[in-house]
């Protein structure tokens, strides 16, 4: 104990007294939720690797903490350490099976990884206990990478309905609609797509080819990427137009981000 505490305290060394991550260690006795706690405060202020280090406290301090479980493994999937990251959730899944949380994460690790058959299982996992957006939109994807359009279309319709879907699910399912020739699914997709347009619907398109702000569309994929556990980020130089049907540009954008996550480990997109 006073080892783990004596370490927490010298990756805390040189921040404001005020930060958050110093407040946390001051949890006595010192649990593994208040390295969490202290872990998840330098992560958002950029400190990713001390931040990292207090994970793997939590995780030596209580081995049997589902949150130091997943925090760890999280941050081993954004370093690139696949195989120990998938070790830490798969063990927080099994300390907690409901944690939906590490079951996304699990899964989009599988997805990473090109092993989609076993990606498909844990996000149907995590879709029984939380049917959100974000999970059954991942779904899709895994069944359109098998060939399974029918149930992949199934996947991204359910997503488009979700009371938390966003632009990004709704032009997806439009795609996947559109391919397995479900034309009433693919126009309900893209009515559900109006509201998240804003009052001008000029930067994305609904039918036919307009004006595109390429940021807009990226930033959506980059967001749900960083919601996943992957290592994704997009810096806006100077924003683009293009003449294009979104649903399309939004789908092709969507596999260069993902390839790039699965073969490079990251993306860096620079617009």
């Amino acid at each position: 104990m006073i080892g783990i505490a004596a370490r927490a305290t010298a990756l805390v060394d040189g921040l404001d007294e005020s930060h958050p991550a110093r407040r946390a260690l001051q949890a006595v006795p010192l649990t593994s939720d208040a390295l969490c706690d202290a872990g998840a405060a330098l992560m958002r202020s950029g400190e990713r690797e001390r931040g990292a280090a207090l994970f793997a406290l939590a995780v030596e301090l209580e081995p049997s903490s589902p949150r130091a479980r997943h925090n760890r493994g999280t941050a081993l999937c954004e370093a690139g350490a696949l195989a120990e990251a998938r070790l830490h959730l798969a063990r927080a899944i099994e300390l907690e099976p409901g944690r939906v949380a590490s079951l996304r994460a699990l899964a989009a690790l599988l997805q990473r990884e090109g092993e989609c058959a076993e990606a498909r299982a844990v996000f149907e996992r995590a879709a029984a206990i939380a049917p959100s957006a974000a999970v059954l939109h991942n779904l899709g994807v895994c069944l359109t990478e098998l060939g399974e359009l029918e149930a992949a279309a199934s996947a991204f319709a359910r997503a488009s309905a979700a009371p938390d879907a966003q632009l990004a699910t709704h032009l997806a399912a439009a795609v996947s609609a559109g391919r397995v020739g479900s034309r009433d699914d693919e126009r309900a997709a893209l009515s559900r797509a109006e509201p998240c347009l804003g009052d001008d619907p000029a930067p994305y398109l609904t039918v036919g080819q307009r004006r595109l702000l390429l940021g807009d569309l990226l930033r959506d994929v980059i967001e749900e990427m960083r919601e996943l556990g992957s290592n994704a980020s997009l810096k806006v130089i100077d924003e683009a137009e293009v003449a294009a049907r979104p649903a399309s540009l939004k789908c092709a954008f969507r596999n260069i981000v993902e390839n790039a996550i699965r073969y490079g480990g990251e993306a860096a997109v620079v617009l």
